[in-house]
């Protein structure tokens, strides 16, 4: 461990700070709040954190009010730093530093959510960004707000909504209605599929559900004042630890315990559709377009379908994280033949480069300063398949040609399940592990490759030539 000799990080120490890596180039005294932001986290201060202080050398009405879920030791942390934090952006051959001001508070919701709802509704803000993860998003098998989840339906019997997510951003919405019903612009930056009509659902659902939301026309209101764009974003962020903390310092001479490493790549693909002004968010490299969805399906297909054949591969020869699968010649082979064979040839069509894209992903699985966990890539198999490779299955299939490759990756989810079931059940990580468990100890080889089709690709199991591909390679041993 490096020894804590750095300056601490705070606005009086800043100007000394200058030398010693890349600071705000603006008058923080300049800066006031103009979005809210629920998800205080490591990838929100890389990303969109990292993309609105890029905006505010343009204009400085976009500092950010952040709020984590639960947590409230990071925002304390924060909070004694001015709001300040670094970012370490990594690869083979560089490692640069940037302290970013564009978090000018930071809270817990679950503490001051009465403050939340009082910023939202501010008519200074124009914007509340998200990024609460997957879980935050509870719906029922046709996608719409599952009322059953127990933080929605305390929320739904309470006058001031604060349990869940959903819950406590459409409380703070009626508020903005109730008090000046100045447009706003909500923007999920959450990986999922559909991301701005999914929240625009959910919410709308929940102010249709609840009582006196339902009394008060909440949801016309959000009809006529609020937009939900959809956007794709896209950048490594491990979670933040004490080893980051400490490479800032020996690199830097700067403490920071709220520094978070980062990949130099980023994307951030935005649909142009806001309720009122934004950032200049395309001065970070962000990328406004009337449609999301070509873009949704190349990161899905390629990137995410990458990343969930590599954590079964690499999980069952012995790897740990992806730098260390893809180091490895035989399954580095497999992905590239996976991607330029199956996966790119039929991608719908997409305004970018979708060669350089694959090649991308392949140089960033290498970085040997970003660690990511393949236990982590691997959960959730059952939701992951269906998305990110079963459409490719599919659109081969549609015009005769095999999907092999395809079918491996299902075999090497078959062969995870039956290793974590013979020796560690508690690493299978899914929705569904104990009745895959349950499965992969009562059904032969067939009958258990069957069942995982039948479960998370049905279109697929009735296509002869797929089912016997994924049948035959689950009998063998893959590696």
């Amino acid at each position: 461990m490096v020894s804590r000799t750095g300056i601490r990080l705070s606005r009086h120490t800043l100007p000394e700070l200058s030398t010693r890596a890349d600071v705000p180039r603006y008058d923080l005294s300049d800066v006031t709040v103009g979005q809210v932001h629920l998800g205080l986290g490591g990838f929100h201060r890389a990303h969109q954190a990292l993309c609105t202080d890029t905006a505010l050398r343009a204009d400085t009405r976009w500092g950010i009010s952040a709020y984590t879920w639960r947590n409230t030791a990071l925002p304390a942390r924060l909070t004694d730093q001015d709001g300040l934090f670094s970012v370490l952006t990594s690869d083979r051959d560089s490692a640069e530093v940037r302290v970013l001001g564009a978090i000018q508070a930071a809270r817990c919701a679950g503490t001051d959510a009465n403050r939340f709802r009082e910023e939202v509704a501010a008519a200074t803000t124009s914007i509340v960004t998200l990024t609460v993860t997957e879980k935050a998003y509870p719906t029922t098998t046709d996608g719409a707000l599952d009322f059953g989840h127990p933080a929605v339906a305390a929320d739904l019997a309470s006058g001031s909504p604060r349990e869940s997510v959903i819950g406590l951003l459409t409380s703070a919405l009626a508020e903005r209605a109730h008090n000046h019903g100045g447009p706003i612009t909500i923007l999920s930056c959450d990986n999922l599929r559909g991301n701005g009509s999914l929240i625009r659902r959910l919410v709308t659902g929940f102010a249709e559900a609840h009582p006196g939301y339902r009394q008060k026309g909440l949801s016309r209101w959000l009809a006529d004042y609020a937009t939900f764009p959809a956007t794709v974003v896209d950048r490594i962020v491990p979670d933040p630890d004490q080893a980051v903390v400490d490479r800032v310092d020996q690199l830097t001479g700067i403490h920071d315990r709220a520094a978070v490493l980062t990949e130099p790549y980023l994307q951030w693909i935005i649909e142009d559709d806001f309720a009122g002004p934004r950032p200049a968010w395309e001065l970070a490299g962000a990328r406004f377009v009337d449609n999301v969805e070509p873009f949704e399906d190349l990161k899905l297909r390629v990137l995410n379908g990458a990343h969930t054949a590599l954590a079964y591969l690499g999980l069952l020869a012995g790897h740990h994280d992806v730098r260390a699968a893809i180091a490895d010649p035989a399954i580095a082979e497999f992905i590239s033949v996976l991607l330029a064979e199956e996966v790119l040839p039929m991608l719908p069509p997409v305004d970018t480069d979708v060669a350089a894209y694959a090649q991308s992903v392949l140089k960033r699985f290498a970085n040997p300063s970003v660690s990511y966990s393949l236990d982590k890539l691997a959960a959730d198999g059952t939701q992951k398949l269906p998305q990110r490779l079963a459409p490719t299955a599919q659109a081969l299939r549609a015009e005769g040609r095999p999907a092999r490759h395809i079918a491996r990756v299902w075999a090497s989810w078959a062969h995870w399940i039956l290793r974590c079931a013979d020796q560690r059940p508690d690493r299978l990580r899914d929705p569904l592990a104990p009745r895959l468990i349950a499965i992969a100890e009562s059904a032969d080889s067939a009958g258990f490759a069957i069942q995982l089709l039948k479960l998370t690709a049905p279109d697929l199991l009735w296509d002869n030539e797929f089912r016997r591909s994924v049948i035959e390679q689950t009998a063998t041993d893959l590696l």
